[in-house]
Protein backbone atom coordinates (compact mmCIF):
# COMPACT_ATOMS: atom_id res chain seq x y z
CA UNK A 1 0.00 0.00 0.00
CA UNK A 2 1.32 3.42 -0.36
CA UNK A 3 0.73 6.88 0.81
CA UNK A 4 -2.13 7.67 -1.50
CA UNK A 5 -4.37 4.68 -0.60
CA UNK A 6 -5.42 6.70 2.59
CA UNK A 7 -7.63 8.67 -0.18
CA UNK A 8 -8.81 6.03 -2.56
CA UNK A 9 -10.28 4.06 0.63
CA UNK A 10 -11.85 7.05 2.14
CA UNK A 11 -14.96 5.33 2.11
CA UNK A 12 -13.43 2.82 4.34
CA UNK A 13 -12.04 5.47 6.95
CA UNK A 14 -12.55 3.76 9.72
CA UNK A 15 -11.34 0.75 8.93
CA UNK A 16 -7.90 2.32 7.45
CA UNK A 17 -7.68 5.94 9.85
CA UNK A 18 -6.36 4.15 13.27
CA UNK A 19 -2.99 3.21 11.20
CA UNK A 20 -2.03 5.89 9.28
CA UNK A 21 0.24 6.50 11.89
CA UNK A 22 2.09 3.60 11.25
CA UNK A 23 1.54 3.95 6.94
CA UNK A 24 2.85 7.21 7.06
CA UNK A 25 5.60 6.47 9.22
CA UNK A 26 6.64 3.00 7.38
CA UNK A 27 5.44 4.07 3.88
CA UNK A 28 9.51 5.61 3.07
CA UNK A 29 11.09 2.81 4.54
CA UNK A 30 8.99 -0.48 3.89
CA UNK A 31 8.15 -0.31 0.23
CA UNK A 32 9.96 -2.15 -2.99
CA UNK A 33 11.68 0.19 -4.88
CA UNK A 34 9.74 -0.66 -7.48
CA UNK A 35 6.66 0.98 -5.92
CA UNK A 36 8.69 3.56 -3.90
CA UNK A 37 7.30 7.29 -4.95
CA UNK A 38 9.76 10.01 -5.98
CA UNK A 39 10.54 12.27 -3.02
CA UNK A 40 10.91 16.20 -4.13
CA UNK A 41 12.44 17.81 -0.99
CA UNK A 42 11.51 21.78 -0.06
CA UNK A 43 14.81 23.12 1.91
CA UNK A 44 14.68 26.66 2.59
CA UNK A 45 18.48 26.87 2.77
CA UNK A 46 18.66 25.58 -0.68
CA UNK A 47 20.38 21.61 0.32
CA UNK A 48 16.82 20.42 -1.33
CA UNK A 49 15.52 20.14 -4.63
CA UNK A 50 13.52 23.26 -4.22
CA UNK A 51 12.77 25.78 -2.12
CA UNK A 52 9.12 26.91 -3.26
CA UNK A 53 6.66 24.59 -2.51
CA UNK A 54 4.69 25.63 -5.40
CA UNK A 55 7.14 24.57 -7.60
CA UNK A 56 7.54 21.61 -6.51
CA UNK A 57 4.30 20.33 -6.84
CA UNK A 58 4.62 21.58 -10.22
CA UNK A 59 7.14 19.40 -11.08
CA UNK A 60 5.73 16.17 -8.88
CA UNK A 61 4.15 13.12 -11.25
CA UNK A 62 1.24 11.24 -10.01
CA UNK A 63 2.03 9.13 -6.57
CA UNK A 64 4.86 11.77 -5.54
CA UNK A 65 5.20 13.42 -2.47
CA UNK A 66 6.48 16.83 -1.80
CA UNK A 67 8.48 17.32 1.61
CA UNK A 68 8.95 20.33 3.50
CA UNK A 69 11.31 20.63 5.82
CA UNK A 70 10.83 23.73 9.07
CA UNK A 71 10.35 27.21 7.74
CA UNK A 72 7.65 29.81 6.99
CA UNK A 73 6.95 29.83 3.61
CA UNK A 74 4.78 32.65 2.53
CA UNK A 75 3.09 31.53 -0.27
CA UNK A 76 -0.02 30.96 -1.78
CA UNK A 77 -0.12 27.77 -3.47
CA UNK A 78 -2.44 27.14 -6.66
CA UNK A 79 -2.98 23.53 -8.15
CA UNK A 80 -5.64 23.64 -10.95
CA UNK A 81 -5.91 21.61 -13.22
CA UNK A 82 -3.33 19.58 -12.12
CA UNK A 83 -4.27 16.30 -12.31
CA UNK A 84 -1.59 14.22 -10.47
CA UNK A 85 -2.05 12.12 -7.04
CA UNK A 86 0.29 13.84 -4.64
CA UNK A 87 1.02 14.29 -1.28
CA UNK A 88 2.54 17.75 0.36
CA UNK A 89 3.75 17.39 3.97
CA UNK A 90 6.00 18.50 6.85
CA UNK A 91 8.75 16.28 7.83
CA UNK A 92 5.83 14.94 10.37
CA UNK A 93 4.82 12.65 7.84
CA UNK A 94 8.21 10.55 8.05
CA UNK A 95 8.63 11.28 11.36
CA UNK A 96 5.20 11.43 13.50
CA UNK A 97 6.79 14.22 15.94
CA UNK A 98 4.07 16.87 15.59
CA UNK A 99 6.58 19.77 16.60
CA UNK A 100 7.02 19.82 12.72
CA UNK A 101 2.93 20.71 12.02
CA UNK A 102 3.65 23.69 13.98
CA UNK A 103 7.31 24.72 12.31
CA UNK A 104 6.25 23.77 9.04
CA UNK A 105 3.85 27.10 7.89
CA UNK A 106 2.35 27.82 5.19
CA UNK A 107 1.53 31.75 5.41
CA UNK A 108 -0.67 33.33 3.04
CA UNK A 109 0.26 37.22 4.22
CA UNK A 110 -2.98 37.94 3.53
CA UNK A 111 -2.35 37.60 0.03
CA UNK A 112 -4.93 34.87 -1.23
CA UNK A 113 -5.44 31.37 -0.20
CA UNK A 114 -2.98 29.96 1.29
CA UNK A 115 -3.75 26.95 -0.45
CA UNK A 116 -6.20 26.56 -3.91
CA UNK A 117 -6.95 23.04 -5.07
CA UNK A 118 -9.25 23.70 -8.14
CA UNK A 119 -10.28 21.29 -10.66
CA UNK A 120 -7.79 18.38 -10.50
CA UNK A 121 -10.65 15.60 -11.94
CA UNK A 122 -10.18 12.65 -10.05
CA UNK A 123 -6.68 13.74 -8.30
CA UNK A 124 -6.01 12.83 -4.99
CA UNK A 125 -4.45 15.38 -3.19
CA UNK A 126 -3.42 14.96 0.51
CA UNK A 127 -1.73 18.08 2.70
CA UNK A 128 -0.08 16.62 6.08
CA UNK A 129 1.44 18.13 8.70
CA UNK A 130 1.31 22.15 8.30
CA UNK A 131 0.13 25.22 10.33
CA UNK A 132 -1.49 27.08 7.90
CA UNK A 133 -2.41 30.79 8.86
CA UNK A 134 -2.84 34.23 7.35
CA UNK A 135 -4.67 33.19 4.04
CA UNK A 136 -7.80 36.01 2.68
CA UNK A 137 -9.20 34.08 0.12
CA UNK A 138 -9.11 32.79 -3.47
CA UNK A 139 -10.18 35.12 -6.50
CA UNK A 140 -13.08 37.34 -6.67
CA UNK A 141 -15.36 35.95 -4.47
CA UNK A 142 -12.15 35.47 -2.21
CA UNK A 143 -13.43 32.31 -0.32
CA UNK A 144 -11.47 29.84 1.29
CA UNK A 145 -9.42 31.94 3.77
CA UNK A 146 -6.43 28.90 4.85
CA UNK A 147 -7.96 26.04 2.01
CA UNK A 148 -10.23 26.86 -1.18
CA UNK A 149 -11.34 23.55 -2.60
CA UNK A 150 -13.18 23.35 -5.82
CA UNK A 151 -13.80 20.36 -8.19
CA UNK A 152 -11.26 18.47 -6.46
CA UNK A 153 -10.82 15.48 -3.90
CA UNK A 154 -8.40 15.87 -0.87
CA UNK A 155 -7.38 14.70 2.36
CA UNK A 156 -6.21 17.42 4.96
CA UNK A 157 -4.34 14.96 7.73
CA UNK A 158 -2.92 16.91 10.87
CA UNK A 159 -2.48 20.44 9.96
CA UNK A 160 -3.48 23.62 12.09
CA UNK A 161 -5.77 25.98 10.13
CA UNK A 162 -5.45 29.31 11.65
CA UNK A 163 -5.97 32.74 11.39
CA UNK A 164 -7.29 33.15 8.02
CA UNK A 165 -9.93 35.84 6.59
CA UNK A 166 -12.74 35.43 3.92
CA UNK A 167 -15.82 36.28 2.50
CA UNK A 168 -17.28 32.61 2.90
CA UNK A 169 -15.17 29.74 4.60
CA UNK A 170 -12.49 31.56 6.54
CA UNK A 171 -10.63 28.40 7.44
CA UNK A 172 -11.37 26.25 4.50
CA UNK A 173 -13.91 26.63 1.64
CA UNK A 174 -15.29 23.53 -0.09
CA UNK A 175 -17.65 23.33 -3.28
CA UNK A 176 -18.05 20.43 -5.75
CA UNK A 177 -15.80 18.46 -3.96
CA UNK A 178 -14.98 15.63 -1.56
CA UNK A 179 -12.76 16.25 1.71
CA UNK A 180 -11.41 13.93 4.24
CA UNK A 181 -10.28 15.30 7.98
CA UNK A 182 -8.02 13.93 9.80
CA UNK A 183 -6.52 15.13 13.73
CA UNK A 184 -7.22 19.15 11.38
CA UNK A 185 -7.13 21.44 14.09
CA UNK A 186 -9.40 24.58 12.45
CA UNK A 187 -9.25 27.53 15.11
CA UNK A 188 -9.27 31.24 15.33
CA UNK A 189 -10.63 31.91 11.77
CA UNK A 190 -13.16 34.36 10.33
CA UNK A 191 -14.96 34.88 7.46
CA UNK A 192 -17.95 38.17 6.89
CA UNK A 193 -20.66 35.48 5.71
CA UNK A 194 -20.98 32.38 5.75
CA UNK A 195 -18.86 29.63 8.13
CA UNK A 196 -15.92 31.18 9.75
CA UNK A 197 -14.46 27.86 10.46
CA UNK A 198 -15.92 25.53 7.14
CA UNK A 199 -18.33 26.45 4.83
CA UNK A 200 -19.84 23.94 2.66
CA UNK A 201 -21.05 25.11 -0.92
CA UNK A 202 -22.78 23.22 -3.71
CA UNK A 203 -22.20 19.36 -3.72
CA UNK A 204 -19.81 19.41 -1.11
CA UNK A 205 -19.16 16.56 1.05
CA UNK A 206 -16.85 16.43 4.36
CA UNK A 207 -16.01 13.44 5.96
CA UNK A 208 -14.28 13.55 9.32
CA UNK A 209 -12.21 10.95 10.63
CA UNK A 210 -14.12 8.95 13.96
CA UNK A 211 -11.00 7.34 15.18
CA UNK A 212 -8.40 10.23 14.67
CA UNK A 213 -10.87 13.15 15.57
CA UNK A 214 -10.36 16.84 14.36
CA UNK A 215 -11.05 20.14 16.55
CA UNK A 216 -13.46 22.86 15.76
CA UNK A 217 -13.53 26.48 17.83
CA UNK A 218 -13.24 29.56 18.17
CA UNK A 219 -13.86 30.52 14.94
CA UNK A 220 -16.64 33.82 13.47
CA UNK A 221 -18.44 34.68 10.96
CA UNK A 222 -22.09 36.33 10.67
CA UNK A 223 -23.78 32.68 9.76
CA UNK A 224 -22.65 29.81 11.29
CA UNK A 225 -19.82 30.63 13.12
CA UNK A 226 -17.67 27.25 12.99
CA UNK A 227 -19.53 25.04 10.26
CA UNK A 228 -21.95 26.34 7.64
CA UNK A 229 -23.48 24.79 4.50
CA UNK A 230 -25.71 25.54 1.95
CA UNK A 231 -28.78 23.01 1.09
CA UNK A 232 -27.09 22.02 -2.09
CA UNK A 233 -24.58 20.14 -0.15
CA UNK A 234 -25.22 16.69 1.49
CA UNK A 235 -26.13 15.94 4.58
CA UNK A 236 -22.98 15.99 7.40
CA UNK A 237 -21.82 14.38 10.15
CA UNK A 238 -19.77 16.94 12.26
CA UNK A 239 -17.40 14.66 14.04
CA UNK A 240 -15.05 16.18 16.70
CA UNK A 241 -13.03 15.71 19.81
CA UNK A 242 -13.31 19.50 20.50
CA UNK A 243 -15.79 22.28 19.71
CA UNK A 244 -16.49 25.87 20.86
CA UNK A 245 -19.35 24.31 23.19
CA UNK A 246 -20.71 20.84 23.53
CA UNK A 247 -24.31 21.56 22.46
CA UNK A 248 -24.04 24.10 19.44
CA UNK A 249 -27.12 25.76 18.69
CA UNK A 250 -27.34 27.74 15.25
CA UNK A 251 -24.87 30.49 15.56
CA UNK A 252 -22.53 28.03 15.56
CA UNK A 253 -23.45 25.66 12.99
CA UNK A 254 -26.36 26.48 10.19
CA UNK A 255 -27.87 25.33 7.36
CA UNK A 256 -30.45 27.20 5.74
CA UNK A 257 -32.96 26.75 2.92
CA UNK A 258 -33.52 29.42 0.06
CA UNK A 259 -35.95 31.46 2.43
CA UNK A 260 -33.31 31.54 5.34
CA UNK A 261 -35.43 28.51 7.63
CA UNK A 262 -33.09 26.02 9.10
CA UNK A 263 -32.52 22.61 7.63
CA UNK A 264 -32.13 20.20 10.45
CA UNK A 265 -28.90 17.83 8.27
CA UNK A 266 -26.24 18.32 10.83
CA UNK A 267 -25.66 15.64 13.26
CA UNK A 268 -22.78 16.04 15.91
CA UNK A 269 -20.45 14.32 17.19
CA UNK A 270 -18.53 15.73 20.16
CA UNK A 271 -16.59 15.01 23.18
CA UNK A 272 -15.22 18.07 24.42
CA UNK A 273 -15.97 22.09 24.66
CA UNK A 274 -13.54 24.89 24.07
CA UNK A 275 -15.64 26.79 26.45
CA UNK A 276 -18.42 26.50 29.04
CA UNK A 277 -21.18 29.03 28.23
CA UNK A 278 -21.73 32.32 30.39
CA UNK A 279 -25.61 32.19 32.27
CA UNK A 280 -25.20 36.20 32.94
CA UNK A 281 -25.75 39.21 31.26
CA UNK A 282 -22.72 40.39 30.30
CA UNK A 283 -20.72 44.05 29.79
CA UNK A 284 -18.62 45.63 26.90
CA UNK A 285 -16.61 48.59 27.44
CA UNK A 286 -14.66 49.44 23.31
CA UNK A 287 -11.57 51.29 25.44
CA UNK A 288 -10.95 49.51 28.86
CA UNK A 289 -12.33 46.28 28.25
CA UNK A 290 -10.36 42.85 27.79
CA UNK A 291 -11.83 39.96 26.60
CA UNK A 292 -9.54 38.13 29.44
CA UNK A 293 -11.94 39.63 31.77
CA UNK A 294 -15.12 37.72 33.55
CA UNK A 295 -17.40 40.10 31.90
CA UNK A 296 -20.17 40.11 34.47
CA UNK A 297 -19.94 43.39 35.86
CA UNK A 298 -19.54 46.77 34.16
CA UNK A 299 -16.12 47.03 35.75
CA UNK A 300 -14.37 44.27 34.38
CA UNK A 301 -16.30 44.41 31.20
CA UNK A 302 -15.05 42.38 27.89
CA UNK A 303 -13.66 44.72 24.74
CA UNK A 304 -15.80 42.79 21.48
CA UNK A 305 -19.34 42.01 21.15
CA UNK A 306 -18.23 39.38 18.90
CA UNK A 307 -16.73 37.50 21.75
CA UNK A 308 -19.47 38.09 24.31
CA UNK A 309 -22.21 36.29 21.81
CA UNK A 310 -20.05 33.75 21.51
CA UNK A 311 -19.79 33.15 25.40
CA UNK A 312 -23.07 33.57 26.81
CA UNK A 313 -25.64 31.24 27.53
CA UNK A 314 -28.55 31.25 25.28
CA UNK A 315 -31.32 29.72 26.79
CA UNK A 316 -35.27 30.45 26.65
CA UNK A 317 -35.74 29.85 30.12
CA UNK A 318 -33.55 32.95 31.22
CA UNK A 319 -33.02 35.39 28.28
CA UNK A 320 -29.33 37.77 28.58
CA UNK A 321 -28.57 40.55 27.41
CA UNK A 322 -24.73 42.55 26.02
CA UNK A 323 -24.73 46.03 28.01
CA UNK A 324 -22.54 48.28 25.85
CA UNK A 325 -20.46 51.45 27.50
CA UNK A 326 -20.61 54.92 25.71
CA UNK A 327 -17.95 54.86 23.09
CA UNK A 328 -17.25 53.46 19.39
CA UNK A 329 -16.97 49.60 18.37
CA UNK A 330 -15.26 49.04 14.98
CA UNK A 331 -12.23 46.77 13.75
CA UNK A 332 -9.92 49.51 13.69
CA UNK A 333 -10.17 50.71 17.32
CA UNK A 334 -11.09 47.98 19.20
CA UNK A 335 -10.85 45.15 16.72
CA UNK A 336 -14.76 44.48 16.72
CA UNK A 337 -15.82 41.47 14.31
CA UNK A 338 -18.69 42.70 11.68
CA UNK A 339 -20.98 41.67 10.80
CA UNK A 340 -22.20 40.55 14.44
CA UNK A 341 -23.94 36.76 14.45
CA UNK A 342 -27.03 36.96 16.63
CA UNK A 343 -28.47 34.69 18.77
CA UNK A 344 -32.01 33.73 20.29
CA UNK A 345 -32.59 35.35 23.52
CA UNK A 346 -29.82 37.45 23.86
CA UNK A 347 -30.21 41.65 23.65
CA UNK A 348 -27.83 44.20 22.30
CA UNK A 349 -28.33 46.78 24.73
CA UNK A 350 -26.80 50.31 24.21
CA UNK A 351 -26.06 53.12 26.67
CA UNK A 352 -27.21 55.76 24.76
CA UNK A 353 -28.43 56.56 20.92
CA UNK A 354 -26.21 59.48 21.03
CA UNK A 355 -23.35 57.89 22.03
CA UNK A 356 -23.66 54.16 21.21
CA UNK A 357 -21.97 53.81 18.01
CA UNK A 358 -21.19 50.71 16.27
CA UNK A 359 -18.87 51.95 13.11
CA UNK A 360 -18.19 49.38 10.19
CA UNK A 361 -15.56 51.55 8.96
CA UNK A 362 -17.12 51.35 5.40
CA UNK A 363 -15.86 47.59 4.85
CA UNK A 364 -19.19 44.96 6.52
CA UNK A 365 -22.14 45.36 7.53
CA UNK A 366 -23.10 44.90 11.39
CA UNK A 367 -25.79 42.38 12.18
CA UNK A 368 -27.05 39.20 11.52
CA UNK A 369 -30.18 37.23 12.89
CA UNK A 370 -31.47 34.89 11.01
CA UNK A 371 -33.11 30.60 10.60
CA UNK A 372 -35.62 31.27 13.37
CA UNK A 373 -34.22 33.17 15.93
CA UNK A 374 -36.31 34.50 18.42
CA UNK A 375 -36.93 36.93 21.33
CA UNK A 376 -33.88 39.11 21.20
CA UNK A 377 -33.90 42.76 20.64
CA UNK A 378 -31.66 45.41 19.54
CA UNK A 379 -31.37 48.73 21.95
CA UNK A 380 -30.06 52.58 22.26
CA UNK A 381 -27.22 52.13 19.58
CA UNK A 382 -26.48 54.30 16.67
CA UNK A 383 -24.63 52.67 13.29
CA UNK A 384 -22.51 54.36 10.93
CA UNK A 385 -20.31 53.40 7.69
CA UNK A 386 -21.56 50.50 6.79
CA UNK A 387 -20.74 48.41 3.23
CA UNK A 388 -22.45 46.32 1.35
CA UNK A 389 -21.20 46.01 -1.97
CA UNK A 390 -18.87 43.04 -2.15
CA UNK A 391 -18.14 41.96 -5.71
CA UNK A 392 -19.83 39.19 -7.24
CA UNK A 393 -21.41 38.59 -4.11
CA UNK A 394 -23.53 41.29 -2.88
CA UNK A 395 -24.63 42.30 0.74
CA UNK A 396 -26.17 44.75 3.23
CA UNK A 397 -25.01 47.55 4.96
CA UNK A 398 -27.07 47.54 8.09
CA UNK A 399 -28.73 45.32 9.86
CA UNK A 400 -30.50 41.83 8.32
CA UNK A 401 -33.34 39.96 9.97
CA UNK A 402 -34.45 37.29 8.30
CA UNK A 403 -36.83 34.45 9.28
CA UNK A 404 -37.02 35.47 12.90
CA UNK A 405 -40.10 35.93 15.45
CA UNK A 406 -40.79 38.37 18.61
CA UNK A 407 -38.13 40.69 17.40
CA UNK A 408 -37.68 44.44 18.83
CA UNK A 409 -35.65 47.31 17.10
CA UNK A 410 -35.94 50.39 19.49
CA UNK A 411 -33.91 54.11 19.32
CA UNK A 412 -31.57 53.34 16.51
CA UNK A 413 -30.43 55.36 13.96
CA UNK A 414 -28.77 54.46 10.58
CA UNK A 415 -26.56 57.09 9.11
CA UNK A 416 -24.27 56.88 5.85
CA UNK A 417 -24.30 53.21 5.16
CA UNK A 418 -24.74 52.32 1.28
CA UNK A 419 -25.48 49.03 -0.59
CA UNK A 420 -27.58 47.76 -3.03
CA UNK A 421 -29.92 45.33 -1.50
CA UNK A 422 -30.22 47.34 2.17
CA UNK A 423 -28.44 50.21 3.08
CA UNK A 424 -30.46 50.26 6.51
CA UNK A 425 -32.68 47.09 7.42
CA UNK A 426 -33.53 44.38 5.41
CA UNK A 427 -36.29 42.60 7.64
CA UNK A 428 -37.82 39.41 5.55
CA UNK A 429 -39.81 36.34 6.72
CA UNK A 430 -40.30 37.75 10.62
CA UNK A 431 -42.93 37.67 12.80
CA UNK A 432 -43.92 39.82 15.21
CA UNK A 433 -41.02 42.46 14.22
CA UNK A 434 -41.30 45.78 16.35
CA UNK A 435 -39.73 48.81 15.18
CA UNK A 436 -39.99 52.13 16.99
CA UNK A 437 -37.96 54.96 17.44
CA UNK A 438 -35.63 54.87 14.34
CA UNK A 439 -34.21 57.32 11.98
CA UNK A 440 -32.25 56.02 8.86
CA UNK A 441 -30.96 58.65 7.12
CA UNK A 442 -27.68 59.97 4.52
CA UNK A 443 -27.90 55.84 3.17
CA UNK A 444 -27.19 54.96 -0.21
CA UNK A 445 -28.50 52.28 -2.65
CA UNK A 446 -31.46 50.30 -2.02
CA UNK A 447 -34.38 50.45 0.14
CA UNK A 448 -33.55 52.09 3.31
CA UNK A 449 -36.61 49.67 5.16
CA UNK A 450 -37.58 46.81 3.44
CA UNK A 451 -39.80 44.10 5.10
CA UNK A 452 -41.95 41.44 4.24
CA UNK A 453 -43.02 37.88 3.28
CA UNK A 454 -44.04 35.33 0.68
CA UNK A 455 -44.53 31.85 2.62
CA UNK A 456 -47.37 31.02 4.69
CA UNK A 457 -47.96 31.46 7.90
CA UNK A 458 -49.27 35.15 7.70
CA UNK A 459 -46.79 37.33 9.41
CA UNK A 460 -46.59 40.69 11.02
CA UNK A 461 -44.83 44.24 11.40
CA UNK A 462 -45.26 47.49 13.13
CA UNK A 463 -43.58 50.43 13.01
CA UNK A 464 -43.82 53.22 15.13
CA UNK A 465 -42.17 56.66 15.55
CA UNK A 466 -39.46 56.53 12.11
CA UNK A 467 -37.95 59.00 10.40
CA UNK A 468 -36.59 57.88 6.56
CA UNK A 469 -34.75 61.05 5.19
CA UNK A 470 -32.03 62.24 2.98
CA UNK A 471 -31.29 59.34 1.54
CA UNK A 472 -30.44 58.60 -2.08
CA UNK A 473 -28.90 56.39 -5.16
CA UNK A 474 -25.56 55.10 -5.01
CA UNK A 475 -22.90 56.73 -7.13
CA UNK A 476 -23.62 53.77 -9.62
CA UNK A 477 -27.39 53.30 -10.59
CA UNK A 478 -26.81 49.61 -11.09
CA UNK A 479 -26.02 48.95 -7.31
CA UNK A 480 -28.95 50.75 -6.16
CA UNK A 481 -31.38 53.24 -7.10
CA UNK A 482 -32.69 54.15 -3.50
CA UNK A 483 -36.07 54.35 -2.44
CA UNK A 484 -37.70 55.38 1.22
CA UNK A 485 -39.63 51.99 2.60
CA UNK A 486 -40.73 49.15 0.77
CA UNK A 487 -43.02 46.60 2.01
CA UNK A 488 -43.93 43.43 -0.20
CA UNK A 489 -46.37 40.22 0.47
CA UNK A 490 -47.20 37.08 -1.95
CA UNK A 491 -48.49 38.05 -5.54
CA UNK A 492 -50.39 34.73 -5.60
CA UNK A 493 -51.10 34.00 -1.91
CA UNK A 494 -53.56 37.12 -0.15
CA UNK A 495 -52.78 37.43 3.62
CA UNK A 496 -49.39 36.55 4.45
CA UNK A 497 -48.43 40.42 5.63
CA UNK A 498 -49.41 42.64 6.97
CA UNK A 499 -47.81 46.13 8.75
CA UNK A 500 -49.23 49.07 11.30
CA UNK A 501 -46.75 52.02 10.70
CA UNK A 502 -48.24 54.97 13.18
CA UNK A 503 -45.97 58.54 13.06
CA UNK A 504 -43.89 57.85 9.86
CA UNK A 505 -42.26 60.41 8.04
CA UNK A 506 -40.74 60.11 4.88
CA UNK A 507 -39.13 63.34 3.30
CA UNK A 508 -35.70 64.58 1.01
CA UNK A 509 -35.42 60.94 -0.30
CA UNK A 510 -34.11 60.82 -4.06
CA UNK A 511 -34.89 57.47 -6.67
CA UNK A 512 -33.10 57.95 -10.23
CA UNK A 513 -34.72 55.66 -13.13
CA UNK A 514 -34.29 51.87 -12.50
CA UNK A 515 -31.79 50.72 -15.39
CA UNK A 516 -34.25 48.03 -16.55
CA UNK A 517 -37.51 49.48 -15.59
CA UNK A 518 -36.87 53.32 -16.37
CA UNK A 519 -38.84 56.14 -15.01
CA UNK A 520 -41.88 56.51 -12.95
CA UNK A 521 -41.06 54.45 -10.19
CA UNK A 522 -41.67 55.68 -6.63
CA UNK A 523 -39.36 57.22 -4.06
CA UNK A 524 -40.87 56.84 -0.90
CA UNK A 525 -43.28 54.53 0.04
CA UNK A 526 -44.03 51.18 -2.19
CA UNK A 527 -46.62 48.21 -0.80
CA UNK A 528 -47.22 45.47 -2.90
CA UNK A 529 -48.02 42.08 -3.88
CA UNK A 530 -51.03 41.72 -1.02
CA UNK A 531 -49.43 43.38 1.82
CA UNK A 532 -51.46 44.81 4.22
CA UNK A 533 -50.74 48.19 5.73
CA UNK A 534 -52.17 50.79 8.01
CA UNK A 535 -51.26 54.35 7.99
CA UNK A 536 -51.58 56.31 11.10
CA UNK A 537 -50.55 60.13 11.03
CA UNK A 538 -47.94 59.53 7.80
CA UNK A 539 -46.30 62.20 6.12
CA UNK A 540 -44.75 61.21 2.55
CA UNK A 541 -43.67 64.29 0.68
CA UNK A 542 -40.26 65.94 -1.01
CA UNK A 543 -38.89 62.52 -2.28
Amino acid sequence: MNIKNFNINRNNQNRYTSLIPILLFSAFYLLPSTLFPTILTVKQDGTGDFTVIQEACMAAGSGDTVLVWPGNYYENILLERLYNDITIASCYLTTQDESYIHNTIIDGNQNGSCIALRNTGQAEITVCGFTIQNGSGYGNNVNGGGINIKHANSSILSCIVQNNYATNGGGIYCKYSDTFFSQVTIRNNCATHFGGGIRCGFDANTIFDADNKCNIYLNYSSYGSDYSKTMYASSQEIIVDTFTVINPDQHFVFCGDEYGFPINDISFSIQNARIEPIDHDLYINPLSGDNDNDGLTPESPLRTIAYAFHIIASDSLSPHSIFLSNGVYSHSTNEEKFPLNGRSYISLIGASVDSTILDADSTYFFFRGYGLMERYSLLNITFINGYGNIPNFGSFAGLFINACSNIKIENIRILNCTSSNGPGIYAAYNNKLSISNISLSYLQGGYCLVTGNTVAPPKSLTVTNCLISNNGPDTDPNDGEGLGMGITGSLPTTGLYSATIANLLITENLRVPDPLWGPGMTGGLIVTNHATVDLINATIGNN
